[in-house]
């Protein structure tokens, strides 16, 4: 006796279970309401560039030219308003901001290695046209750095 009341008991939850879990299953969803357009405001970032703070990027072009021999310059954006990279020769560091209105650069400082040869000129170049920009756009893989001094074009790294 004991054990067909034990039975019926089991039978009696899981029919319940099974009951709870139909009806629920069956319940119409929320009406659809649309949340507030895209745009500036909490959690989303501004309209604008894509963000390039935690990017890497290699020079594929100075000023119309290839970057030519020798090491290509490198930069990385930080989360923290730097850029710092290599310029073909040296090692160098700037601020940058990046807002709805472009991206802007201060004037980089750089280590002082003697640079002869390909090095130096690639270096000449690169630091001729990053003190120059004035505009930063990602257009199909590619950062495009541009002003009055020329423009660099860089590949993610």
């Amino acid at each position: 006796m004991r054990d067909a009341s034990f039975s019926i008991r089991r039978l009696s939850i899981a029919a319940a279970l099974g009951l709870a879990a139909l009806t629920s299953a069956c319940a119409e969803p929320p009406p659809y309401r649309p949340g507030p357009p895209p745009g500036p405001g909490p959690g989303r970032p501004p309209p604008g560039p894509p963000p390039l703070a935690g990017t890497s990027w290699r020079a594929v072009e100075i000023a119309g030219a290839p970057v030519g021999p020798g090491p290509a310059p490198t930069m990385a954006f930080d989360r923290d308003g730097r850029v710092s990279g290599d310029t073909g020769c040296n090692r160098f560091t700037a601020g940058y901001s990046q807002g709805r209105h472009g991206l802007t650069f201060t004037q980089a400082a750089t280590t002082y290695r003697a640079c002869l040869g390909p090095g130096g000129q690639v270096e000449s170049r690169f630091l001729t046209a990053f003190n120059g920009v004035t505009r930063g756009d990602v257009h199909r893989g590619r950062l495009v750095l541009s002003g009055r001094r020329g423009s660099i074009v860089l590949v993610r790294n």
